[in-house]
This record gives C-alpha cells, sequence and structure tokens, in this order.
C-alpha cells in the first residue's frame, strides 16, 4: 500500500523561478578539461591529475568545471575564478537578501569562503546560528548535509545558488525544500523562490542538469500515475 501526498494538491504553490548563469571557461582553462577529457591525465603546478575510471573522470570533470581540480599531492589547485565572479554578480542583483550557496566540493567551499569574506558555512553549528540571524550576507552548505531536519532557511532567503552540480536527485530537492515555496509558505511569506544554476558551458554541469531532469520528469510521472490509480 502507497500512501501519496503532493502538497501542490491542497496549496496554490509557484514552481521555483530557476535561472542558468552560464560562464565560458578561459582559454587556458578549456584546453586542461578538453585534455583531462580526452586522456583522462593532467599535470599541473601541484601534481598530477589521474582519472583512473570513468566515474573518478567525471568527479575531476566537474571539479575542473567549478574551478579548481584535486591533485595526486593530495591537494586542489586553482584554473579559474569564472563561477566565482558569477556568484559576486548574483549577490550584487540580490537587493541584500542573503544568499543560500550549494558546494559540491571541499575546494569550492574554500575558494568561496576566500573570496567572500562575510560568508559563513552553515553546515557547522556556529555558522548555521549566523545565518539564521539574517545579518550574514551568504551561506555555504554541501547538500548532503542540509536534508530532513534543517528548518528555518526559509525566513532568512528566498534565494539558493548552486555553485557545483551533483547526480543526486535526492540531495537536489532537499536542498530546495530548505527555502522552497512550501517552507515559504509556512513562515507566512508571500514571496516567490529564485534558483540560480552556475553552469560552465560546454562541460559535464549541462550533462548533469539534463539527468536531474529527467529523473524529475519520471519521479512526477510515477505520483501523477498513483494519483490516478487512487481515483
Amino acid at each position: 500500500m502507497t500512501l501519496t501526498i503532493d502538497a501542490k494538491d491542497y496549496f496554490k504553490l509557484d514552481e521555483p523561478i530557476v535561472t542558468s548563469v552560464r560562464v565560458q571557461l578561459p582559454k587556458a582553462a578549456r584546453a586542461l578539461y578538453k585534455k583531462l577529457e580526452k586522456e583522462m591525465f593532467l599535470e599541473l603546478l601541484t601534481g598530477d591529475v589521474t582519472a583512473m575510471n570513468a566515474a573518478a573522470l567525471t568527479n575531476k570533470c566537474l571539479q575542473l568545471a567549478n574551478g579548481a581540480v584535486y591533485t595526486t599531492r593530495p591537494a586542489w589547485e586553482s584554473v579559474h575564478d569564472e563561477k566565482l565572479q558569477a556568484l559576486a554578480s548574483i549577490q550584487a542583483e540580490s537587493g541584500g537578501m542573503p544568499l543560500l550557496v550549494a558546494y559540491q566540493f571541499r575546494s569550492d567551499a574554500a575558494r568561496i569562503l576566500k573570496a567572500f569574506p562575510n560568508a559563513v558555512d552553515i553546515s557547522t553549528p556556529g555558522g548555521l546560528k549566523q545565518f539564521m540571524t539574517g545579518r550574514v550576507p551568504m551561506g555555504i552548505a554541501h547538500p548532503k548535509s542540509m536534508g530532513h531536519g534543517i528548518d528555518g532557511l526559509q525566513k532568512v532567503t528566498n534565494i539558493l545558488v548552486r555553485f557545483g552540480h551533483d547526480w543526486n536527485l535526492g540531495d537536489y530537492l532537499q536542498m530546495r525544500e530548505r527555502i522552497g515555496p512550501m517552507r515559504q509558505r509556512q513562515a507566512g511569506l508571500e514571496r516567490p523562490v529564485y534558483e540560480y544554476d552556475i553552469v560552465a558551458d560546454g562541460t559535464l554541469d549541462d550533462t548533469v542538469i539534463d539527468a536531474r531532469r529527467s529523473k524529475i520528469r519520471v519521479q512526477d510521472a510515477l505520483l501523477e500515475a498513483m494519483k490516478r490509480g487512487h481515483k
């Protein structure tokens, strides 16, 4: 027996307004990306980048698309700042509203916190407490640390930015639900939810996003079929 409850069947909920913010890799970074994609190996100043299989290559390509890639030391080396610049533009246009930023790799977190000194990591108790005051302009977190049980973020912001991308649909949806339309309504706030996907053009970012959309379409179709079965 399966019970399906969809909030949209009971409340008027507008879908989040999703904007794709596309960035172009600089010529040198693009050359590195193409070489890694083809040869599964790179030589960088801080060490080598080696992908032993397709799964590892996927991670390395997504890292490079975000702006930094892990080497064999282990360490990571920055190769471009295009996504950081895009994040700065989104912040400048936010009208003072704090941003909730989803990152994928520790290198992403380190680079964001360095580029935005007033940002906090809300996956830590101290960072979360600071962000909840509403006086911090940016809170960053990995989607896996923002699942069920994290509440109150919807009172702080209605803007979600995805700095990096991952295949996991569950993590994607849980991150959305931290400040999503239903959460806004529960907080008594009648305001739209804005989502920004920062996408490195011509990289695996597009493939990951397309795969997630396909999963969402399949999931929505299944839920609709289940609803029809109950009528």
